[in-house]
């Protein structure tokens, strides 16, 4: 066991002999201008080996000492290329884990030798060839707004194909301002840089200052956009401001072009409404609810609106409409006082007597009819509604319409006349149908009548029935000779007899009436 202690030590004391010494730190200039800071190895011949890290592994290039300008340490002091040899023999050296780096000309960059950048606290920036994406400064109010912008801006970025990446706090280490970001972008070759500043601005709208540092410019690209403080996540996106900002950033060409490419928003109108009583759902003529009261929405309207709301409880309607005035850059206020309504739609068409049933695919055999023409239709049901006009020898009409609270909604109706021949004699047999269900339905609901008679009749003939039958029984009790009451009795049990047999046959024919009707009612609606 002990000689298998000592196999892993001498293994391990092997291993770490093998690995490369880093160097101290030197920045280093090529000839071509280029600036990159490595670890100093050593010299060997007409070579000098640099260390940096490649993919977080440490790794060694030789780069000929023709391509150098100068190379300093970290205290700025020269150092000499002209020492023969500072590292180990050749043999070693080829021990050491390194990326053969022949730089065919003074155009290729140092940066070749560290493609993953750490600083001295050791923490890694792999930035290079990606455009950094630094948080924007805000004002608190301006969070949930700036990081909604910030989310576009990052895909505008990406779209662009500019591999935007988004660096930590650790990785910034306090790095905020535009000076301080340039130079690390500068040191670890990023594509770029891109950093923004939103406040607030005059005329109730906020400003977003945009700079975006390019590794091919000396100086950084700047440009800047307003968007309406009320809603400014939709005014960025729906006007070209922020888009065309971004492509000024970029060197492209903008859609439009508008003087220190500060966009204005769209137009925005806000209008205040509240009602008595509250809840009440608010709406535009014509339009859908927009919100229950009190509440404020955006419009785009000027000059005027009429709004009107209501309120449904207990089966009862309360409405009431207003006009608003817009105030242009303001927010416009009404107040509604809601009263009880009874909103109806009169129905007239030309010609008169047609047939108005709710607006369905198919009219079926029990759908009943809403009235005849002219017709006023009472209804609780407000905003959009359609119903179907039928009348024999014109086309069926649907119409669509909108109820309001407080108006008397009209509709005047022109009917157009069936001419295709096909058509005509369609609809003929659908009206004959129809008249038939009608027939039918109206002879199985007479049919009930006679039903309720012969019920009757049937049950006041069991009555007497039951009395002839009580008279028969006393008539069996012995009696002295025929006297005058036993004949009296034997009397009213004929006539008891007599009566029930009369009611029974006038209940048994209301039934057979009943039966008839409710037989020849289905054979003519089925």
């Amino acid at each position: 066991m002990k000689k298998f202690f000592i196999l892993i030590g001498l293994i391990v004391c092997a291993l770490y002999a093998r690995m490369p010494a880093e160097g101290e730190s030197v920045d280093v200039e090529l000839k071509s201008g280029l600036k990159q800071r490595a670890k100093f190895v050593g010299i060997h011949q007409d070579t000098i080996l640099l260390g940096g890290y490649i993919k977080n592994q440490f790794s060694v290039v030789r780069i000929p000492k023709s391509s150098f300008a100068n190379i300093k340490s970290k205290d700025g002091e020269m150092l000499s290329l002209e020492i023969e040899e500072d590292i180990a023999p050749e043999d070693s050296t080829d021990k050491v884990d390194s990326v053969q780096a022949v730089l065919p000309d003074s155009s290729t960059q140092i940066a070749e030798i560290d493609t993953t950048k750490q600083d001295s606290a050791g923490i890694v920036k792999d930035w290079k060839g990606k455009t950094l994406f630094i948080p924007f400064n805000r004002r608190p109010i301006d969070s949930s707004f700036t990081e909604n912008l910030q989310n576009v801006l990052f895909a505008l970025l990406d779209e662009e194909r500019l591999n935007p990446v988004k660096p930590n706090e650790t990785e910034l280490d306090g790095c905020t301002e535009p000076s301080c970001i340039i130079k690390e972008a500068r040191e670890n070759q990023v594509k770029g840089a891109f950093f923004g500043n939103v406040q607030a601005a005059p005329s109730d709208s906020i400003l977003i200052e945009l700079t975006y540092f390019n590794e091919n410019n000396a100086e950084p690209e700047e440009a800047s956009f307003k968007v309406s403080s009320k809603n400014p996540l939709a005014s960025a996106v729906a006007s070209e401001a922020m888009h065309n900002a971004l492509l000024k950033l970029l060197g492209k060409e903008v859609k439009v072009t508008v003087p220190d490419t500060i966009y204005k928003s769209p137009t925005v109108h806000y209008v205040y409404v509240e009602t008595e009583p509250e809840d009440a759902l608010l709406s535009k003529t014509g339009e859908e609810p927009i919100c229950r009261t009190p509440c404020s929405f955006a419009t785009q309207d000027t000059g005027s609106i009429e709004v009107f709301a209501y309120w449904d409880v207990d089966e009862h309607l309360w409405a009431a409409t207003t006009k608003i005035h817009i105030i242009p850059g303001d927010t416009a206020k009404a107040s509604v006082k809601l009263q009880k309504v009874n909103p109806a739609v009169y129905v007239v068409t030309h010609p008169e007597g047609a047939e108005i049933y709710p607006d369905l695919d198919t009219i079926k055999t029990f759908t009943s009819r809403l009235g005849v023409t002219p017709k006023a239709l009472q209804t609780k049901i407000l905003g959009d509604a359609k119903i179907k006009i039928v009348k024999e020898g014109y086309k069926d009409t649907t119409v669509n319409f909108y109820v309001m609270p407080t108006e008397k909604n009209k509709l005047d109706i022109n009917l157009t006349p069936l001419t295709i021949p096909a058509e005509i004699e369609a609809q003929q047999e659908w009206f004959k149908e129809q008249r038939n269900k009608k027939i039918g339905i109206t002879l199985m609901g007479a049919s009930v009548v006679p039903l309720i008679f012969g019920s009757i009749f049937t049950y006041l003939a069991s009555k007497d029935y039951d009395k002839a039958k009580d008279i028969r029984e006393e008539l069996k009790t012995p009696h002295v000779g025929n006297g005058t009451q036993y004949e009296k009795k034997k009397q009213e049990n004929k006539d008891m007899a007599n009566r029930g047999d009369k009611k029974l046959i006038i209940g048994m024919s209301s039934f057979g009436l009943a039966a008839g009707l409710l037989v020849t009612g289905i054979i003519f609606t089925f």
